[in-house]
């Protein structure tokens, strides 16, 4: 069963990311918050800025590069099939 969500489309893939969407909803998170904190109406912007962190590792490391070396995620799609009887 396929559930079409809300997702962003990562650019790279054409394909719809979680994690991609979580960046985006922490990045529009963080300039909320920051923006009420210049006004004067909240004070304290951790757990925004906690939370925005958290979002770019998990997006941008998806795939790294350590002395030439690679290292990537890898999909794997696997087949949810009931066996006939």
């Amino acid at each position: 069963m396929k559930i079409n969500l809300a997702w962003v489309e990562d650019p790279r893939t054409r394909r719809a990311s979680v994690s991609l969407t979580n960046l985006m909803i922490s990045t529009l998170f963080l300039l909320v918050v920051g923006t009420l904190e210049v006004a004067g109406i909240i004070k304290e912007t951790g757990l925004a800025l906690e939370y925005f962190g958290i979002s770019a590792a998990l997006y941008f490391g998806r795939s790294l590069n350590f002395g030439g070396k690679s290292f990537e995620a890898k999909e794997e799609e696997k087949s949810l099939t009931t066996p006939k009887e």
